[in-house]
């Protein structure tokens, strides 16, 4: 609907665990970007990840180191 009504051809969705699992489920994501903190959470950690219901094969495309140990992941996701 928005790429015939507004010719859109991306859509920039900045999400938290419910929708983005909706996007993924529905295999409306081309791409996934992630950064990774230097900090190991434990058992209060949000798992942003733990309602999607397949596996989802990603594909390295890009990697950035940041000061003090964070980490820019970019994932294509193969259709």
């Amino acid at each position: 609907m928005l790429s015939e009504k507004y010719d859109a051809k991306t859509v920039l969705a900045d999400t938290g665990r419910i929708l983005g699992n909706l996007l993924l489920g529905q295999g409306l994501v081309a791409e996934l970007s992630l950064l990774v903190h230097p900090v190991i959470v434990g058992k209060n950690a949000y798992n942003v990840f733990g309602n999607v219901g397949e596996a989802v094969s990603l594909k390295l495309r890009k990697q950035e180191v940041f000061g003090e140990g964070y980490v820019w992941l970019v994932y294509e996701i193969p259709s």
